[in-house]
């Protein structure tokens, strides 16, 4: 018999531990992979971890490993794990919510990490990187053939439009202005369509532009200390990137590329000082709002010293 796109390609399913003290993120993940016909086990800190993987090897294939755990930290857990000759080949995927940066995946990599998500990720992404991380291509049988046509036609049908003023007042640069005003700042982008796997800009070019997704996705790319690269997030319909080239000279610090067909609204830093110069009713608002995203860049700072810390304190200890 055939298998479908969702069906595990094994004699026995594969068995995965899911390590997180976040009861919600536990629940979402074990449906998620029970749904793609894996076999999900459960642990809410690090003692419970390390207990069950003991448990359950050689019968266990990978763990989902969150990293601030509490009783033991998801380090010392990796540490454990590679330490004893059972865990030696043991797939671990750390997944987390806080540590992003290419230099932080790098620095877990050394600890014994097989790999690397973070929990903003597409449903279907993490899906395809534990299959990958397992060895396994989904297959497709004859029954998937004509889904996959179909999704191919959708994907080539030119994008329908989308509601500018409604995308503008939803996005943190813009958040707080009038209709009218909206009006005038829609009449400064311009539109781009763009296919599949198409890149927008590359890490360390100087940036000049700012760019809402009207229509599809995009994926953020960050090239590794071992020059590999690594999707450190996805951004959907409505999300914004670039914003900071706007305000202040500096290098991208990411690789932007198109997940999908996709429709961009470009402005660029001369458009964007005109309509500064022009209306100081607009410019007040967008500063504060700029205020705010400094803000969170000055919090997720803030995180990164927390993660510099905690790691530093593990690499002393090997």
């Amino acid at each position: 018999m055939s298998q479908t796109l969702n069906s595990v390609s094994s004699e026995r399913k594969k068995r995965i531990l899911v390590v997180d003290d976040t009861v919600l993120f536990r629940e979402l993940m074990q449906a998620l992979l029970e749904k793609e016909g894996f076999e999900v086990l459960t642990a809410n800190d690090g003692l419970e971890a390390i207990q069950k993987v003991k448990h359950e090897l050689p019968h266990l294939d990978l763990v989902l490993l969150d990293l601030l755990l509490p009783q033991m930290t998801g380090f010392e857990v990796l540490k454990q794990i590679r330490a004893g000759k059972m865990g030696e080949s043991l797939a671990v995927l750390v997944i987390t919510g806080v540590f992003k940066k290419a230099s932080q995946i790098e620095q877990i990599k050394t600890l014994g990490a097989t790999g690397y998500m973070t929990k903003d990720l597409k449903p279907e992404e993490i899906i395809r990187r534990i299959k990958s991380t397992l060895g396994m291509e989904p297959v497709v049988g004859e029954e998937a053939k004509p889904i996959l046509e179909r999704a191919k036609k959708e994907a080539k049908r030119v994008l329908e439009k989308f509601d500018r003023i409604k995308l503008l007042s939803s996005s943190e640069v813009f958040s707080g202005l009038a209709p009218a005003q909206l009006e005038k700042v829609s009449k400064n982008f311009q539109e781009i369509t763009l296919d599949k796997d198409k890149v927008i800009f590359k890490e360390g070019e100087e940036g000049d532009s700012l760019y809402i997704i009207g229509q599809g996705s995009v994926r953020v790319v960050k090239t590794g200390e071992g020059k590999e690269e690594e999707v450190i997030a996805i951004l959907e319909s409505g999300m914004s990137f670039g914003e900071m080239a706007l305000v202040q000279k500096e290098q991208r610090s990411a690789t932007i590329i198109t997940n999908e067909p996709s429709i961009l609204l470009k402005m660029g830093k001369d458009a964007f000082e005109k309509i500064l110069e022009s209306d100081k009713e607009i410019a007040l608002i967008i500063y504060k709002n700029f205020v705010q995203l400094l803000a969170n860049r000055l919090r997720k700072t803030s995180e990164t010293l927390t993660f510099s810390k905690v790691l530093l304190e593990e690499l002393r200890k090997k």
